[in-house]
C-alpha cells in the first residue's frame, strides 16, 4: 500500500507542477475604456507576463520584449513595458478623438462588424451607444500569432494563453463594470433650450421681418457647439442670418415676402408640418381692411428634456397697418415684459429693440405647444372730394363725386375698393378709377334726376342729399331769368373718423358756365365752427363734412335776346333806306292826306261827343308840320346829289 502512495504522490505532484507552471506563464489581461464628454479618449490593455515567458536564453527578458513589440505591434496601438520583480507590465494604449475613429482602429484589429457604433445625437440630445462582440483577448491576436512563429509559445498554447480579468468602461465620470469583457453602453441626455424670443413685424404685401433668440444651456454649449451649430443650420433656409451673439445665444433673422413663405421657414425650424401662419382678410369698408392671424407653435424639439420652455412672443405694427386685436386668452398686458436674461449686454440689445420699435407682448409664458392671435388693421384716409355738377333743366343733371385717397392703396384692397364702389353704383350710375400722379381716386358719375340723384348718395356714400333747383320762365322777349337751387351734401358717415378732406363743389349749366367753384376746408370741424363763403351771386356753408350750398344767378335767355336784336336791326334798316331823297316825297304825298283825313275824322268824332279839340288839333298840325319840314331838311343837307 505504502508503494502505491509513493506512486500517487509522484503523480500528483509532477501534476500540481504542470498545473503551476503552465499558470505562471500565464498573462493577466485589465481593459479599461475612457470617453470623454466630446467623444474623444483611449482603451488601454494591462498585460501582466511572467519574465520567462519572454525569456530567450541569456538574453535579457526586457530588452527582448522590448525588440519583440517594436516588431510585431500594429500601428494603432501605443505601447510602455514597465518591470517587476518576476514579471512584466505591459500596457497598450489605443487613442482616438471620435468614436468613429475607434471603431475604424479597432476592427483593423479584431476584423469587420464586430463592433457597433451609433451616434443618437440630435438636436439637444446627446447621446451614443457601443456594442462589442469582442473582447480585450481579441484585439491581441497579433501577438499570440507572433509568440508561436518566435517560438516563445507552442501553437497549441496560444489560445490559453491569456486570461481576461475585467473590463472598465467610463463615461461623464462613471465607471461601469463588464465581467464578461464585452462592452454593451448606451447613454442619453437632454437638454431644452433655456428661453425662446420671438420678434414679428407683419407686412401686409410687404416683406415680413423676423427675429429669434435662442438661448441655450452653457453645459451643453460647452460639450456640443459644434453639434448645436450644425443642426440649427439644418434648420434654416438659405438668405436666413444667423449670428451667436454670446457662447449661449444665437440671433437668427428671417425675411420673407409672405406670410406663407414666413410659414415655411417657421414649419423648417421647429420641424413640424403645421406650423403655420394663417392669414385671413376681410374688408370694413371702402377705407378700412382687417388681416386676422394664427399661428401654430410647437416647442417638443427644442425642449426634449421637460417639454416646456419659456417663450416671448412680440408683434409690432406693419408699414401699412395697426395691431387692433391680441388674443385675450395669451398672457400680454400693456406694460412691455422683457426676460430676465444671464447675459446683461444681450438684455439690453433687446430691451432696447422692443421700446425703440414699440413692439406689443403677446405671450410671456413655458409653453410646449400654443396658438398665438393677433389682428392688424390697414386703413386709409380721404384726401379731398370733389364735387361736380351740370344742369341742363329743373329735372336733369349730370353728377361725378371724386374721392382721392390719402395714400394708393395695396393691390389686393384696390379690387375689394373698385367692387365695392361698382357694387353700390350699377343701378343709377357708374364708377371709374383714376390713377395718375401718384394718386389714387374713385369717380363716381350719374345722370338723372335729382331723386335719383339722392338714392345714389345715400347707397354710395352712406349720407343725406337733399337738393332742389328751379328757375323763372322765359319768353321771347324776356332777356333773362333768375335761377334757384339749394343743396346739402353729409359727408359725415363715409368719412373716416378724424379725418379732415377738403371738398370742392363746382356746378355749371349745359353751356359751360361756371356758377360756382370753391373749395371748403373741413378744418373747420375741428376748429368747431363753421365756415361759410358769401357772394351776391350764392352762399356756402360748411360744418365737417356737412355741405350746404344756395345760389341765385341771372341766367341769359339764349333764345329771346337774338331774335330781339334782329328785328331792331331790320325795322332801322328799312326806314333809313325808306327815308332817303325822292322816296321821301312820295311817301308825303301819301301820308299827308291820311293825315289830314284822319284829323279830320277826329275832329268830328270829338265834335260828335261835345268836345271841342279844333285848337288843339290846330296846334299838333303846327307841330306835325314842323317836323316834316324838319326832317325833309336834314335829309336834303345829308344828300350829296
Amino acid at each position: 500500500m505504502k508503494r502505491w502512495y509513493k506512486i500517487l504522490l509522484i503523480c500528483l505532484v509532477m501534476m500540481g507542477t504542470v498545473i503551476l507552471g503552465g499558470c505562471a506563464k500565464q498573462a493577466q489581461l485589465t481593459s479599461e475604456m475612457t470617453v470623454k464628454e466630446d467623444r474623444s479618449g483611449n482603451r488601454t490593455i494591462q498585460i501582466v507576463l511572467d519574465k520567462d515567458l519572454v525569456r530567450k536564453g541569456n538574453d535579457d527578458p526586457q530588452d527582448t520584449l522590448e525588440q519583440f513589440m517594436d516588431q510585431y505591434c500594429p500601428k494603432e496601438l501605443k505601447w510602455r513595458v514597465k518591470q517587476q520583480k518576476e514579471e512584466y507590465n505591459l500596457t497598450l494604449t489605443l487613442e482616438f478623438d471620435t468614436l468613429e475613429e475607434y471603431v475604424e482602429k479597432a476592427e483593423s484589429l479584431v476584423g469587420k462588424q464586430k463592433i457597433v457604433y451609433e451616434d443618437m445625437s440630435e438636436g439637444l440630445r446627446v447621446g451614443f451607444s457601443l456594442k462589442e462582440n469582442v473582447t480585450a483577448e481579441d484585439f491581441l491576436d497579433w501577438m499570440k500569432e507572433a509568440l508561436v512563429k518566435e517560438k516563445y509559445i507552442k501553437k497549441s498554447d496560444k489560445e490559453e494563453l491569456f486570461q481576461l480579468e475585467k473590463t472598465y468602461f467610463i463615461y461623464d465620470g462613471k465607471r461601469q463594470t463588464f465581467y464578461d469583457g464585452k462592452i454593451q453602453y448606451e447613454t442619453q441626455k437632454d437638454y431644452d433650450v433655456e428661453e425662446i424670443l420671438i420678434l414679428t413685424q407683419p407686412a401686409l404685401e410687404q416683406q415680413w421681418e423676423r427675429v429669434l433668440y435662442l438661448f441655450f444651456p452653457s453645459e451643453l454649449m460647452e460639450k456640443n457647439e459644434a453639434q448645436i451649430q450644425k443642426f440649427l443650420q439644418s434648420r434654416i433656409s438659405d438668405g436666413t442670418d444667423m449670428e451667436w451673439v454670446s457662447q449661449t445665444c444665437v440671433r437668427l433673422t428671417f425675411s420673407a415676402d409672405s406670410s406663407d413663405a414666413m410659414s415655411e421657414n417657421m414649419c423648417l425650424l421647429f420641424g413640424q408640418s403645421t406650423c403655420k401662419i394663417e392669414e385671413n382678410l376681410e374688408q370694413n369698408d371702402v377705407f378700412s381692411f382687417e388681416y386676422q392671424y394664427e399661428e401654430y407653435i410647437n416647442t417638443k424639439d427644442f425642449a426634449p428634456k421637460t417639454g416646456m420652455i419659456p417663450v416671448y412672443y412680440y408683434v409690432k405694427n406693419s408699414e401699412d397697418g395697426k395691431l387692433t386685436y391680441l388674443s385675450e386668452k395669451q398672457n400680454h398686458n400693456d406694460e412691455l415684459v422683457v426676460p430676465e436674461l444671464n447675459n446683461q449686454t444681450i438684455q439690453e440689445e433687446i430691451k432696447h429693440t422692443l421700446e425703440s420699435n414699440e413692439y406689443h407682448m403677446v405671450i410671456g409664458e413655458s409653453i410646449g405647444e400654443t396658438t398665438v392671435s393677433y389682428d392688424m388693421g390697414c386703413s386709409y384716409g380721404v384726401k379731398s372730394i370733389d364735387v361736380s355738377s351740370i344742369i341742363r333743366d329743373s329735372t336733369s343733371v349730370s353728377r361725378s363725386i371724386t374721392v382721392a385717397y390719402d395714400r394708393v392703396p395695396l393691390e389686393s384692397h384696390k379690387q375689394g375698393i373698385q367692387q365695392d364702389f361698382e357694387t353700390k353704383t350699377e343701378q343709377y350710375g357708374y364708377t371709374e378709377i383714376l390713377e395718375k400722379d401718384g394718386e389714387y381716386c374713385v369717380q363716381v358719375n350719374q345722370e338723372g334726376n335729382w331723386e335719383e340723384l339722392s338714392d345714389l348718395f345715400t347707397t354710395v356714400f352712406n349720407g343725406k342729399d337733399s337738393a332742389s333747383y328751379k328757375k323763372d320762365k322765359t319768353t321771347l322777349l324776356t332777356p333773362s331769368s333768375n335761377g334757384y337751387m339749394e343743396e346739402k351734401l353729409d359727408f359725415s358717415s363715409f368719412v373716416p373718423e378724424g379725418e379732415e378732406p377738403q371738398i370742392t363743389y363746382q356746378i355749371q349749366f349745359e353751356t359751360g358756365d361756371v356758377i360756382l367753384k370753391d373749395t371748403l376746408d373741413s378744418t373747420a370741424q375741428h376748429q368747431g365752427k363753421e365756415e361759410t363763403i358769401k357772394s351776391n351771386r350764392y352762399s356756402a356753408t360748411v360744418n365737417g363734412t356737412v355741405f350746404h350750398i344756395t345760389f341765385t344767378t341771372q341766367i341769359k335767355n339764349l333764345i329771346s335776346m337774338p331774335l330781339i336784336a334782329l328785328f331792331v336791326f331790320i325795322a332801322a334798316a328799312g326806314v333809313i333806306w325808306y327815308l332817303h331823297g325822292e322816296r321821301w316825297k312820295r311817301i308825303m304825298e301819301n301820308i299827308r292826306p291820311v293825315g289830314q283825313k284822319w284829323i279830320q275824322n277826329m275832329g268830328t268824332w270829338w265834335s260828335a261827343h261835345g268836345i271841342s279839340f279844333e285848337k288843339w288839333c290846330t296846334l299838333m298840325k303846327q307841330k306835325w308840320n314842323t317836323l316834316i319840314h324838319k326832317i325833309k331838311n336834314k335829309i336834303h343837307r345829308n344828300d350829296p346829289d
